[in-house]
């Protein structure tokens, strides 16, 4: 009795899990685009599952600060700001440097498995959001060896926050040659043994990548 108990409470579990997937996954590829009211029983009927997941999830998306929630309108996809741009880059660029710095140098079988992704990132004709989850794939490789699960875990968390803002404003702009030019000097340097070139370029390229991303909001805002 006691084993079939834990197995409901696993499956009501992945429930909730894949609900709040599929709803982030939304929010951040922008299939609901910012300003959307996202009602409970909407996302319920959709998904085919009962209400109280749904709930769940718009309440830890709002705590995670994806959606807000206003008194009278409910749950609304919470709208990109420069802003909340400017808050968030500098802090991933900071914990992925201490996360690298705290990782061993890559075998030459990672160093080979990165410089792969490399070439896949860059291939053309390449679907952007295929471009972009391969890109966050090569960063997650990066930093595997780091040991700290908690803070390889706050990366992960912050970087849903910045994929918005990439998969509506990079995904036009020509200069990610730069991007992947920048991935193959990391790699070099770590192969030489040289973490800290490699911190101060894995650095350098994610204050590119802000003045990118921030320059394209602001035109198009």
């Amino acid at each position: 009795m006691h084993n079939v108990y834990k197995m409901q409470k696993l499956q009501v579990q992945a429930v909730r899990d894949q609900v709040y997937l599929q709803v982030l996954r939304d929010i951040v590829t922008g299939t609901m685009v910012p300003g959307t009211k996202v009602k409970d029983t909407e996302v319920a009927t959709q998904l085919d599952v009962s209400r109280t997941p749904v709930r769940e999830t718009l309440l830890r998306l709002t705590h995670e600060g994806f959606l807000d929630n206003h008194v009278g309108r409910g749950f609304v996809v919470r709208e990109l700001s420069v802003e909340e741009l400017q808050e968030v880059y500098p802090i991933v660029w900071t914990l992925e440097t201490m996360a690298l710095r705290a990782t061993p140098l890559p075998t030459k079988e990672l160093q080979a498995e990165l410089r792969a992704l490399n070439v896949q990132i860059g291939a053309d004709g390449q679907d952007p959001l295929r471009r972009l989850e391969l890109d966050v794939v090569w960063h997650r490789e990066l930093v595997r060896g780091c040991g700290n699960q908690t803070l390889r875990a706050m990366i992960d968390r912050l970087k849903e926050v910045l994929q918005r803002y990439l998969h509506a404003y990079i995904l036009m702009n020509p200069r990610i040659r730069k991007s992947i030019n920048d991935h193959d000097l990391i790699v070099d340097y770590l192969a030489a043994g040289d973490t800290d070139r490699a911190v101060a370029q894995l650095e350098e390229h994610y204050k590119r990548n802000l003045t990118i991303v921030v320059e394209t909001f602001t035109d198009r805002g």
